[in-house]
């Protein structure tokens, strides 16, 4: 079916949807099968991948309101438990709540300083990534301190180290 037929058929808000859609849903698939690739091992339990559908949807919050970001936070999430396996829901709860954060961030189009995007993208990565190892790990022996240095910081940081690249990308 030919582009210009479908914007006719699909009014142009709801093409932009569905073009975020499908990239959040290879976003989704790239997240769980082709990142173990790029997975660093600190120790023997600690392996650390960059989140880029976190990523991703922190682009998409800056874009869209806060109902919408939430909204898309959730289906991701829903998404990345129903297709990832593991703790059925953790994933939908944290991407909910980091899109709902992501509601404050200001809504212009670019962020104009790669210093304000990574302050903001750590802060609210940081959350997110605290949040879902609490819940993760809530009945084994790990203590705050290790549960925030070792799992989630070290996650926080490959991911805005990603996030930032991609970020000096596009504002090229």
């Amino acid at each position: 079916m030919n582009s210009a037929i479908l914007t006719k058929i699909i009014k142009p808000a709801y093409v932009k949807l569905l073009k975020w859609a499908l990239v959040f849903f290879l976003l989704i698939i790239a997240q769980i099968y082709v990142l173990n690739f790029f997975s660093l091992e600190f120790r023997p339990n600690t392996v650390v991948k960059p989140d880029i559908v976190l990523i991703f949807l922190f682009f998409f919050g800056i874009r869209y309101s806060q109902l919408t970001s939430t909204l898309t936070g959730f289906a991701s999430g829903f998404f990345l438990d129903a297709l990832g396996g593991g703790m059925l829901g953790l994933h939908a709860l944290t991407k909910t709540v980091a899109g709902f954060l992501m509601g404050y961030v200001p809504r212009t189009h670019k962020i104009h300083k790669i210093v304000q995007f990574c302050l903001l993208f750590f802060t609210i990565s940081i959350i997110h990534d605290m949040l879902y190892n609490a819940i993760y790990i809530i009945n084994t022996e790990l203590g705050f301190w290790r549960l925030l240095f070792v799992h989630s910081l070290s996650s926080t940081i490959y991911s805005v180290f990603i996030g930032s690249i991609i970020y000096y990308w596009l504002k090229r």
